[in-house]
């Protein structure tokens, strides 16, 4: 058994020197968080190759797909109260305090049944659903330790939606790394309950770089992924 120390690629840390730097505090693993579609994938990971062929040291990449899990549109950060009534509806921006636009919501509305939660900002910020209508949720806010901003993160901890593992825009990515000749040592996959979303990412993998020995982590994040975790254990080479 070995460890491994694990940093997130971003903002603050994206650039050769930073990397090089972390490395040689034994830094042997670098995350690219692809659900922020904002930031540029590819730079960060072609300066970890650019990094390890610096230092002569081998640095892994975990590329960490986001799966069809949704995010807030364009908003003005907003701090809630505990009572605010709120609409989160299907769309791309809101300027209305009382509004929280998520786009594609509708097609899980259906998943969706009153006294359920919503969270945001990794459980920081929680509503509770009180009406369900075609396009939209009236929700209580009963949690709030911090404000909800354009691209939050949303998760449905009581409901049961499945969600895709993988979406174009993360095939997209996918491939111009490929051209770029970036291949890296692990995926993870987001929200797993179920072996076959393990076999759509192997089979992408598969397609994009051809014989390849990625390794994929399944993240277990729902009630489902707990029941399922025996099974899906079988499947991949890594659980987070």
């Amino acid at each position: 058994m070995s460890t491994k120390i694990m940093a997130t690629l971003g903002p603050t840390l994206c650039e050769v020197k930073h990397i090089v730097k972390l490395a040689s505090e034994n830094v042997d693993m670098y995350r690219v968080h692809m659900g922020l579609r904002q930031r540029d994938f590819c730079s960060y990971f072609m300066n970890v190759r650019l990094a390890q062929e610096k230092i002569g040291k081998k640095l892994e990449v975990i590329l960490d797909l986001p799966s069809s899990r949704m995010r807030v549109g364009d908003m003005k950060e907003i701090k809630y109260q505990i009572g605010d009534k709120v609409r989160i509806e299907d769309r791309i921006s809101s300027y209305d305090n009382k509004c929280i636009p998520l786009p594609h919501l509708s097609q899980f509305i259906p998943s969706l049944n009153k006294g359920e939660r919503i969270t945001f900002r990794d459980g920081q910020v929680v509503f509770e659903i009180k009406n369900i209508n075609s396009g939209y949720i009236l929700c209580e806010c009963i949690q709030a330790e911090t404000t909800i901003k354009k691209m939050s993160a949303s998760l449905f901890p009581d409901s049961r939606i499945v969600y895709d593992s993988l979406e174009d825009e993360d095939i997209f990515y996918l491939k111009i790394m490929c051209k770029l000749g970036l291949i890296p040592e692990w995926i993870a996959v987001s929200f797993v309950e179920q072996d076959y979303q393990i076999e759509e990412v192997r089979n992408i993998c598969s397609e994009v770089w051809g014989n390849n020995n990625i390794k994929l982590m399944a993240k277990i994040e729902s009630k489902n992924g707990i029941k399922n975790l025996d099974n899906i254990m079988k499947w991949v080479e890594g659980i987070m």
